[in-house]
């Protein structure tokens, strides 16, 4: 498979490098990445874009595969540049590097960047970058597309809020664990500010070359949406760690409803229009820390199959990205022929991701 390779060639700061009129405007962003971080020596850095060889697993196209940038920095500099505030030396030796990556790294950012804003997210995202990682999670402004499309769907304002979570809450909130305040009324101003802080962060991810993991609709719904639509099948989720009944066991729709591929496909075709066609990876987690409604290998089949069919019925190339961490967290329910039966509604090899949380503690490969 053809991609990208970064080529870095490092010269003494009193040579001048002048960018050529014909750079190529893919390395635009590595460029500024070296002028918000290495501003003393934002002219002793030549990027170049070379076409090679890998079988790795490439999500983006190759205009977009600039995998370990500045890798430099992290191995030959002293590593941490910025975010340890260490100065790079006024002369840098002249060395070359070809730099690629076989592997895709993924970060999990959904509880500790809460409250950030564009400033800290732009050094996260550097620093990630500097790490050669290009395939991060880009949740932010979720709420803003669920918003729009409950909406459409006829549910007023006081339904809507009565099923969201405040900030510090939303990312259980966003696997079905918890529905309600859980910190306050979400203020629509802060999801309007959300989605605005979204679309920089994709922006900035696209120009590091990186593809953003966007999240889609998971099939959790408000209660009242049951009343709009009292034919739609429906279960309840069960209870997540002993909180109230009407903090939790939040309505789930089955993904093999109609209705589900119709709000499926409003929600990925908003995000489209609002960041353009920058992905095709897709996070979506049913039964984080939470169960099926059944056990029956043919239930959790037809949930995962519809769940796939919906994706790709609004993205043609849609990639399911999932935690395995449910396997882990419910062995006694999660046996080996449900597992199966989940899995194998997803056709192909590469059509999902399955992350591995705690490899490094209880790898599930």
């Amino acid at each position: 498979m053809a991609r990208m390779f970064l080529h870095i060639a490092i010269v003494i700061l009193c040579v001048t490098f002048v960018k050529s009129t014909s750079q190529d405007s893919r390395l635009n962003g590595i460029y500024a990445l070296v002028e918000r971080r290495l501003p003393f020596h934002r002219d002793t850095f030549n990027f170049q874009l070379t076409e090679g060889d890998s079988d790795s697993f490439i999500i983006s196209d190759s205009a977009r595969e600039v995998s370990n940038r500045i890798w430099w920095c992290r191995y030959i500099g002293p590593g941490h540049v910025f975010i340890n505030c260490r100065p790079l030396p006024l002369q840098l030796e002249i060395l070359e590097l070809e730099v690629q990556s076989s592997l895709i790294d993924i970060i999990s950012i959904l509880y500790t960047t809460a409250f950030y804003d564009f400033e800290q997210w732009s050094l996260l995202l550097d620093w990630l970058s500097l790490r050669g990682v290009n395939l991060p999670l880009a949740w932010v402004g979720n709420e803003h597309f669920i918003v729009e499309v409950f909406k459409e769907l006829g549910l007023n304002d006081t339904s809507i809020s009565d099923f969201l979570s405040g900030p510090a809450f939303q990312a259980w909130n966003r696997f079905g664990n918890i529905q309600g305040s859980w910190g306050g009324t979400l203020p629509y101003q802060w999801i309007a500010d959300q989605f605005s802080l979204q679309k920089k962060i994709v922006q900035r991810m696209v120009e590091l070359g990186m593809t953003p993991i966007l999240p889609a609709f998971t099939g959790y719904i408000p209660r009242d949406l049951s009343l709009v639509y009292p034919d739609a099948s429906v279960v309840k989720a069960t209870q997540w760690s002993s909180f109230p009944s009407s903090l939790t066991e939040d309505t789930f729709l089955n993904p093999f409803d109609p209705l589900y591929s119709k709000i499926q496909n409003s929600f990925i075709s908003k995000q489209i229009e609002a960041y353009g066609n920058v992905s095709h990876v897709y996070t979506l987690d049913q039964f984080n820390e939470i169960l099926p409604s059944s056990g029956e290998p043919e239930y959790l089949h037809n949930v995962s199959a519809g769940t796939f069919q919906s994706l790709r019925a609004a993205d043609p190339s849609a990639v399911w990205l999932m935690q395995g961490w449910l396997f882990l967290i419910s062995p006694d329910f999660w046996t080996l022929d449900r597992i199966s039966a989940y899995l194998d509604g997803v056709p192909g090899d590469d059509n999902m991701i399955i992350l591995d949380l705690f490899s490094e503690a209880f790898p599930l490969w």
